[in-house]
């Protein structure tokens, strides 16, 4: 329209339209509670109930995800720089929904608010978490993904990933706490093909990985607060390498016949078993030191090689186990009180 000045984004290279009163376009525009993009589901009268899409609905959220999803389908947009709001995917209607793209990949982006994501029958082969920030609940339930990755990311709530059919591959490395209060992030419920850990040097991390089925499991080169494996089925592989942490559990894992298993270069203040290594034909515990504390309970050790084992300076606690056919290389056992 004659006399009309379309103003663009001032964010450096993004030629889309301001929004509203501000200088910058929907995506890069500020989102707090001042302006409205952040909603207070208790000040407004509601529960918060994450599964309630009137949780944090207002139409400029709606807005938002509307206009993404129209930007992703017509090119490969890029969203460095993004502020995405709230998102649940029982708020939006199908057309505007994101798992109707292909692949959903967010990088450089800040996540103001919860981020709330169910594939159900969605196929999404790709979905991706680049160098962003969370200042939200990030939870993410999947089926039909060949590959999930967070990678790089700042988190100042924990994390939850699930899925309800096999997900070829999931990929976590490079995470940290936003401040120094510790945070639990959780892989739960899941069948994977492979999970992979690696590369996070944060101390007010932890990982518990829990109930999942895994063809292979991988960490590797982590430096956090604590790992803990609970009642997993691991089929192929589970490695545990380069790690420097303050606590390690493994209770009640099931490991095929074949499964292979190596633990190497662990320096852990605490080390708790509570595993049945009987049925596996492949168990390595190499260089591996204990400082304050290792418990055993229930544990079969029958075919598992221990080489290079420190337990000298920690307080021990064997309970109900056996080491029948266990080959017992070189450890340093110190003082034992066993049950």
């Amino acid at each position: 329209m004659k006399g009309v000045i379309i103003k663009e984004c001032s964010y450096k290279d993004c030629d889309l339209e301001v929004f509203k009163q501000e200088n910058k376009c929907i995506f890069h525009c500020e989102k707090t509670l001042e302006n409205g993009w952040i909603i207070d589901p208790l000040k407004n009268g509601l529960t918060g109930d994450p599964h309630d899409k009137y949780a944090k609905y207002t139409q400029q959220v709606e807005l938002f995800w509307k206009e993404f999803v129209g930007q992703v389908s017509k090119k490969n947009v890029d969203t460095r720089g993004f502020i995405l709001p709230y998102y649940n995917t029982r708020m939006v209607d199908f057309e505007d929904d994101i798992r109707n793209l292909d692949e959903i990949k967010f990088r450089n982006c800040v996540f103001v608010d919860q981020f709330i994501f169910e594939s159900e029958n969605f196929e999404n082969p790709v979905i991706s978490f680049v160098e962003s920030s969370f200042y939200g609940e990030l939870r993410l339930s999947l089926s039909k993904v060949k590959y999930l990755g967070l990678r790089n990311l700042k988190f100042n709530a924990p994390f939850a990933i699930s899925t309800e059919e096999d997900v070829k591959h999931i990929e976590i490395m490079a995470i940290e706490t936003m401040h120094e209060e510790p945070l639990i992030h959780k892989v739960v419920y899941c069948s994977v093909d492979k999970l992979e850990v690696w590369h996070i040097l944060d101390s007010n991390s932890s990982i518990r990985i829990s109930n999942c089925k895994i063809g292979e499991l991988k960490l590797s080169d982590l430096n956090i607060s604590q790992i803990m494996l609970v009642e997993n089925i691991i089929y192929k592989i589970i490695e545990i390498v380069d790690i420097l942490i303050f606590g390690l559990s493994l209770e009640k894992n099931t490991y095929a016949t074949d499964t292979n298993i190596i633990f190497k270069n662990i320096h852990t203040d605490h080390l708790m078993l509570e595993e049945n290594f009987s049925n596996t034909k492949k168990t390595r515990f190499y260089d591996i030191k204990v400082l304050q504390a290792f418990t055993c309970e229930d544990c079969d050790f029958k075919n598992v090689y221990f080489n290079d084992v420190n337990i000298e300076l920690a307080n021990k606690r064997i309970v109900r186990t056996t080491f029948i056919d266990a080959h017992l290389n070189s450890i340093e056992w110190g003082g034992i009180l066993m049950r």
